[in-house]
């Protein structure tokens, strides 16, 4: 399991990974300056692994996770853990970011990068920053869930949310009833197949 991450320091991140992709989108410099806090190299893979996602057809699942952090963590200010099982921490930043300021991220590599876009996403990083949202990245969902929900303060959790798979549900209703915790889970449910 990675270490949970606050919001604050993934929408840093997450806005250095869309000035990579408008540096790449768009006709003007070829280089950017990457944060010190960030080797160039995590950046490029960083964007190379958003790239994947904006075209990926799992981004519909990723837009509804967004959609439902910004209701419980931005809107009604609820203490919320977002454990993400697909993507990594920063990648979800990066979508919750296009997600407030109203960007598809399949749109972003043809977007019209204008005054009034930076301007949303600005808004955008400023009210994510702000918001009561942890988020960790665990390629299982058998994960430390004592230490996840026993976190100090403000960051004490009363929601969690999950892309973990189906086969996970189970598991999570136990977590869920021995904690006390309301547990969404956001998974993609493929239809069965056609008999022709």
């Amino acid at each position: 399991m990675t270490t949970p991450r606050p919001i604050k320091e993934l929408t840093i991140q997450a806005i250095n990974l869309i000035e990579l992709t408008y540096v790449y989108s768009s006709r003007g410099p070829a280089r950017l300056a990457p944060p010190r806090a960030t080797p160039p190299e995590a950046l490029v893979l960083q964007h190379l692994e958003a790239v994947a996602f904006c075209t990926s057809p799992e981004v519909t699942n990723a837009v509804v996770l967004a959609k439902l952090a910004t209701e419980l963590a931005l809107v009604r200010k609820v203490p919320t853990l977002l454990v993400t099982t697909k993507y990594s921490p920063v990648l979800f930043a990066f979508n919750l970011l296009l997600w407030r300021a109203g960007i598809h991220p399949r749109d972003i590599f043809d977007l019209c990068w204008t005054n009034a876009v930076f301007a949303r996403l600005t808004a955008a990083a400023g009210s994510i920053a702000g918001a009561r949202l942890i988020v960790v990245g665990s390629p299982a969902v058998n994960i430390s869930w004592r230490t996840l929900l026993s976190l100090p303060g403000k960051h004490r959790n009363r929601r969690i949310i999950t892309d973990a798979g189906p086969d996970a549900i189970p598991h999570l209703q136990k977590i869920s009833c021995a904690y006390g915790v309301p547990i969404t889970v956001v998974s993609t449910i493929h239809p069965p197949p056609s008999h022709e």
